[in-house]
């Protein structure tokens, strides 16, 4: 979906929710609020590459509660008061709202979830900083290759996330436009150059760095919001929920690209359908979906009729190296 002009406002762009995104349903096409680089969890890109608006506030978007995950990516301090406005009258309205922090900033936002950005730190190569996030936040980590992609910066790092109460550290691989990868090589050591146009001969993945984050007891997927919906659909949300990061967990680990990509057609299904997918396990008709896998449709009985997810804590275990 687009964004289209509504009355001087913007129609949020909608995406389907998937955990290396961060469940973000619906986000603001165009974000000119900051004068820093951020990155961006709804696009996997880099934020900041655009001067701010001068003179103007945050963009108002048009429409009234929206049924999912609304992201309000970070902004300048001086517009901080009206963010959290902005926040908390989504909230108010029954939306769930995805406020993303700079170290050191806050949100009083009741109900709102909270992602804090540690690029900054990470390109100032300030770690300390990682000690002040709140205990039990969620930060995302970006990997950028000779910066942050490393097995060394990772353990400079992630003793001071645990050490601080972290619950959660995600990382997320950008992908990198030229001028972006040159605004990054901007006065750096010419191996950063190398590895950001090159390719970095000590980078890492998101697994690797899942196995790091792992050994520090840190979890590396930030948990579903099931806000914004009526019960059966947060019920299917959350059955599209697992079945999206087995799907995601296979990927990763480079299994069969189609037993893969089965776990997220029936995310896709389980996030749109009109059936209520509980119901149809507890009568034992759940095998008429014919977007389900029997892997998928193991999952999804094992979940509602034990509240167990024994192939998902498999891969999960595989994933983080246990």
């Amino acid at each position: 979906m687009t964004m289209v002009k509504a009355g001087g406002r913007t129609r949020p762009v909608q995406q389907l929710p998937e955990p290396s995104r961060f469940w973000i349903a619906y986000s603001p096409r165009t974000w000119r609020c900051c004068s820093f680089l951020w990155t961006d969890v709804a696009r996997l890109d880099l934020g900041g590459m655009q001067k701010p608006t001068s003179g103007h506030g945050i963009p108002e978007v048009a429409g009234e509660a929206l049924d999912d995950l609304f992201y309000l990516p970070p902004v300048d301090s001086e517009l901080s008061a009206e963010r959290d406005r902005m926040a908390a009258s989504w909230v108010e309205s029954g939306t769930g709202v995805l406020v993303q922090l700079r170290i050191g900033e806050v949100c009083k936002v009741d109900g709102a979830v909270k992602v804090f950005d540690l690029l900054e730190p990470l390109l100032s190569s300030e770690t300390e900083d990682l000690l002040s996030l709140p205990e039990g936040s969620v930060a995302v980590w970006p990997l950028i290759p000779g910066i942050s992609d490393h097995p060394g910066r990772w353990e400079d790092g992630l003793p001071l996330l645990a050490s601080a109460g972290v619950g959660c550290v995600q990382p997320v691989a950008l992908d990198l436009s030229p001028v972006q990868r040159r605004r990054l090589a901007e006065g750096r050591h010419e191996s950063v150059f190398d590895a950001l146009f090159h390719g970095s001969k000590e980078g890492g993945t998101e697994k690797d760095f899942a196995r790091y984050a792992h050994r520090h007891q840190l979890k590396v997927f930030m948990e579903r919001p099931l806000v914004g919906a009526a019960a059966r659909v947060r019920s299917n949300r959350e059955i599209a929920a697992k079945l999206a990061l087995a799907g995601e967990l296979w990927l990763r680990m480079e299994k069969s690209v189609a037993a893969g990509q089965a776990y997220f057609r029936a995310a896709r299904g389980a996030e749109t359908t009109s059936l209520d997918l509980a119901a149809l396990v507890r009568e034992d008709n759940l095998k008429v979906i014919n977007w389900l896998n029997d892997a998928s449709r193991e999952l999804v009985e094992e979940w509602v009729q034990h509240g167990t997810l024994g192939q998902l804590d498999t891969l999960m275990a595989e994933y983080v190296g246990d």
